[in-house]
């Protein structure tokens, strides 16, 4: 039986000086945890509890993520993702691939690891 999970990622500083980047998803996973394939991932990108900087997204069925059409740059608005080949638990680290809208060609890349994930329905659902 397949379980939705509300899952929460922190980024991994390399520097102090590196933004805390924090995201809430909800993945829709098998009975091995990891996500079901024919299934897009939603979720919130920026601060969960503030207007102001948050912003909605999907990872799509082939990894791609998209942040939407409000941006209209493709740099700013897709990014590449590993997180469909991850066991979504505590502790599993994933990547993604970015770039900025300066520099198109070049490839960023930050890793996040999963903080907490919380059954909303399946079997594990309290």
């Amino acid at each position: 039986m397949n379980t939705m999970l509300a899952v929460e990622v922190e980024s991994i500083r390399k520097l102090r000086t590196d933004d805390l980047l924090r995201a809430v998803l909800y993945i829709l996973c098998d009975e091995d945890f990891k996500p079901v394939p024919g299934i897009v991932i939603t979720g919130i990108a920026g601060d969960i509890k503030s207007d102001l900087n948050r912003t909605p997204l999907v990872i799509l069925k082939d990894g791609r993520g998209d942040y939407g059409s409000d941006f209209e740059d493709p740099s700013e608005r897709f990014f590449r993702t590993n997180l469909r080949s991850k066991i979504i638990r505590p502790g599993e680290l994933f990547t993604t691939w970015w770039a900025k809208p300066e520099q198109p060609n070049r490839t960023y890349e930050t890793s996040f690891r999963i903080k907490k994930a919380t059954p909303l329905a399946g079997l594990l659902a309290a």
